[in-house]
């Protein structure tokens, strides 16, 4: 994709609170969701990364790649960058960044690395919050915090303990040396 230096570009990271999570059982409606959208003089796209079996239907996937409830929070199943602008309609938290066409180019080759790669979604470790957070910081951006501590699957199921574990973890992943600051230029939403 050509990128034009003059043009506007926009990365915007959304926070969702789903009704429910289709093919996984015991998970109400306080389980968040993080995707992304981008912006270009083309138009926008809402992109997140989820397991395959939530976007194509279990009858549809493997059933040794079905997530079936917190006992396989630590199993890898196979996982997809799929169109995410279902969740508009739940979204309670957006955050937006206006990038250089740089920043953009950036972004857009570690959204093509992720699907290119497909590393398997791992409800505990590598789940929709980690691509939000891996996308921000190849934007230079450190994720607002709001990101880091929204209740997912994770926090919800297992427990604040390993939360707040996997929270440091995400904020380590990402040094400060590989970040601008920059400051959100238009947020929405209640405060998590």
């Amino acid at each position: 994709m050509s990128v034009d230096p003059s043009q506007e570009y926009f990365l915007r990271l959304h926070i969702a609170y789903p009704p429910s999570i289709s093919g996984v059982q015991g998970y109400n409606s306080q389980v968040g969701h993080v995707f992304i959208s981008l912006q270009d003089p083309y138009g926008e796209r809402f992109l997140g990364f989820n397991a395959a079996f939530q976007v194509l239907g279990k009858e549809n996937v493997d059933s040794n790649h079905h997530i079936n409830g917190l006992r396989d929070a630590f199993k890898p199943v196979d996982s997809i960058i799929s169109d995410d602008s279902r969740y508009l309609k739940v979204v309670t938290h957006s955050t937006e960044f206006s990038l250089s066409s740089e920043q953009f180019q950036k972004v857009e080759k570690e959204i093509t690395r992720w699907r290119d790669e497909k590393p398997p979604y791992i409800l505990a470790l590598r789940n929709c919050v980690t691509f939000a957070c891996a996308i921000a910081k190849k934007a230079g951006i450190r994720p607002p915090p709001q990101l880091l501590g929204i209740p997912t699957p994770v926090g919800t199921g297992l427990g604040l303990g390993l939360q707040q574990h996997l929270q440091k973890w995400r904020e380590n992943r990402i040094s400060n040396s590989d970040i601008m600051v920059l400051q959100p230029i238009r947020q929405h939403g209640r405060s998590l």
